[in-house]
């Protein structure tokens, strides 16, 4: 359950000198009905205090809880941990406090998140219109809206709950709305929603070392690891045009595969026991 993954995040990090920042949220489950379904929580810390977060969690049953640990913001689009601490809120949970983001920056990066990983699960997008739906009169869509790349990516994820789930946007400002939608964005979020094995999903379950070490089906650990035109255009910081996308899905390969090669050799001194990504 969520509640006791965010207690346990609490006590386990009471002892240390780590800013938290937690997200907590309700998904709408899509099936033959909607059903109100809990994801577990997600805890984002400093950069310069990942280390001693992940010896905290490294402590615990990992079999009976959940803490999906991140090192600061970057990989969600935000840069700036401390203007993201600053608008954060304390919110109560049962006998603790728990710090989350903001309306404003909450929103932002579910939308970044949506992209990031190539728009694959129908239920962030679930999300996403849930957000748009629910959104109050003093919701700040200035400091939502961010830099003009932050902008770009909302804008896209903000238009596809609009076209494919029919959310509301009325409330949404002109710089939060595409003007012209790419022909290739709705067949590729409707492909991955179409497929029975998303390339995402096996490639989270089953990493390149771990296919290195098992010496079999690599070629297809490959595969699997194409990004689709979304994943791309967002992690290379493209515009969402109609210009070809297979630069960027080139380009995306390219910095993936450097970044492996340059961690391979701290990999292949570690035991194996201890390589889980």
């Amino acid at each position: 359950m969520q509640f006791s993954n965010q207690r346990l995040a609490r006590k386990v990090f009471s002892g240390q000198s780590v800013d938290l920042i937690e997200r907590q949220y309700y998904k709408l489950a899509v099936s033959f009905q909607f059903q109100l379904s809990m994801e577990s929580a997600c805890s984002c810390v400093r950069p310069g205090q990942y280390k001693a977060a992940t010896s905290a969690v490294a402590k615990i049953d990992r079999s009976q809880y959940n803490i999906d640990l991140h090192r600061g913001f970057e990989k969600f689009g935000n840069e700036s941990f401390n203007e993201l601490y600053h608008r954060s809120l304390l919110i109560g949970l049962g006998e603790v406090e728990v710090r989350v983001l903001s309306r404003e920056d909450h929103f932002r990066l579910i939308c970044f998140h949506l992209l990031r990983e190539g728009a694959w699960r129908p239920l962030w997008l679930c999300d996403i219109a849930a957000m748009l739906e629910t959104t109050p009169a003093d919701f700040d869509w200035k400091v939502c809206l961010g830099t003009r790349r932050q902008a770009r990516s909302v804008a896209c994820a903000i238009s596809l709950a609009h076209l494919l789930l029919g959310a509301g946007i009325e409330c949404v400002p002109a710089a939060g709305q595409l003007k012209k939608i790419p022909r290739w964005l709705v067949p590729t979020v409707l492909k991955e929603w179409g497929s029975l094995v998303p390339s995402m999903r096996l490639r989270h379950s089953t990493t390149i070392w771990m296919h290195l070490q098992a010496k079999r089906n690599l070629l297809q650990g490959l595969r699997d690891r194409w990004p689709n035109p979304i994943e791309a255009t967002i992690t290379m910081n493209g515009p969402f045009n109609e210009l070809p996308r297979l630069p960027f899905q080139i380009g995306n390969c390219l910095y993936r595969s450097t970044a492996f090669l340059a961690q391979l050799p701290g990999r292949m001194r570690r035991p194996p026991s201890s390589i889980s990504t």
